[in-house]
């Protein structure tokens, strides 16, 4: 009784704890940093007057199946858990929200048990699924200096990309030689995040040709080639390595709540709806120290299985829905899931002082 292979029938699983990433969305403002106002990469995302991603409702109808495939998935594996209700919490953002309820739509059909309406709310969300985006906190302190190039590793590969980075962006007709490198390097991450909307920005599976259907949603795909590509995703995985999985004493802040309600058995099935940061967040106060490929894609999740013999079983799936057109919706590949080794590191709890508590929304 496992989604994945691997365990002997002896281990029975008792318990299952989910974070999952949302489905796939439309890009939102930070993202549209790099670009100027009439660049045709962020004009693509206008509908007529409204600009797509200026709403933080921003999931699209690819998404929207992915979640609910991803729960009947759920559903089918861990049917004989549910004894009663479902464990829900979410992420405050309206994605995440929308993701949750449709997960748990998806799990609800194969197993006809109880699912809530709304996710339970302690009053912590914030502190729990977006730690890492609250200013005033010694972490984002770091974050910031990271972006100033005070991080040493981070900083040397922003010298050493500074020209290829250059020239990608000259090839999107933006001239950004007055940028820092190390800004330079960490807009990476959000280029990645824009060319992963345009690839799902489609219902059809259009082979290697770019999708007819996105209403040629298609810029950053059409101008850069598949080697800037790839090696735009190697540097997002660079900043959001030194971002999340190297942050030292930071460990507990950015991912120790999620870490404690995931290995909770207050429920014998939980759905905690959040970001892809969430996921990084958790895997660092797991203790993983490095971002191998694939970069997590929409629908990503974290599964800790609780298992009859008192141990855990943490599993990694990265790009659920990630084909080899890109855009599958129908099923969730498992081939890329990888057993996470949990390292018994000490997680220093979230500052006490006034300001910060006040910064996280938790007081």
């Amino acid at each position: 009784m496992s989604a994945h292979a691997g365990l002997d029938a002896a281990d029975a699983v008792v318990a299952v704890s989910v974070l999952a990433r949302h489905g796939a969305r439309y890009p939102n403002s930070s993202e549209l940093a790099a670009f100027a106002s009439d660049s045709g990469v962020r004009t693509q995302w206008h509908a007529g007057a409204t600009a797509l991603y200026t709403s933080d409702a921003n999931l699209s109808d690819v998404g929207r199946a992915q979640m609910e495939t991803l729960g009947r998935f759920l559903g089918k594996a861990y049917a004989p858990l549910v004894d009663g209700e479902v464990k829900w919490e979410s992420s405050p953002a309206e994605r995440c929200e929308e993701s949750g309820w449709l997960v748990l739509r998806g799990f609800a059909a194969e197993t006809k048990g109880t699912i809530p309406h709304t996710p339970s709310d302690d009053g912590k969300r914030n502190v729990t699924f977006k730690a890492w985006a609250r200013p005033g906190t010694p972490y984002f302190a770091t974050v910031l200096a990271l972006k100033r190039g005070e991080h040493a590793a981070h900083a040397e590969r922003a010298l050493t990309r500074r020209r290829a980075l250059e020239s990608m962006y000259l090839d999107l007709n933006e001239d950004h030689a007055a940028v820092p490198d190390a800004q330079l390097l960490y807009w990476s991450c959000y280029l990645h995040c824009l060319a992963e909307a345009e690839a799902y920005d489609c219902a059809v599976l259009p082979g290697t040709t770019i999708c007819p259907a996105t209403s040629g949603r298609n810029a950053l795909r059409v101008q850069l080639d598949w080697a800037q590509l790839s090696e735009c995703e190697r540097d997002a995985r660079a900043t959001w390595a030194a971002r999340f999985l190297d942050v030292g004493e930071h460990r507990g802040f950015v991912g120790g709540h999620l870490k404690h309600k995931m290995f909770e058995k207050t429920n014998k099935v939980a759905l905690y709806s959040g970001h892809d940061y969430s996921l990084l967040s958790l895997l660092a106060a797991l203790g993983v120290s490095d971002y191998p490929k694939p970069a997590l894609g929409f629908g990503a999740y974290i599964i800790v299985e609780h298992l009859a013999n008192g141990a855990t079983r943490v599993l990694l799936n990265p790009a659920p829905f990630r084909d080899a057109q890109n855009r599958c919706t129908e099923t969730v590949d498992t081939s890329r899931v990888r057993e996470i080794a949990v390292r018994d590191i000490e997680l220093i709890e979230p500052p006490a002082d006034d300001a910060a508590l006040a910064a996280l929304g938790s007081t």
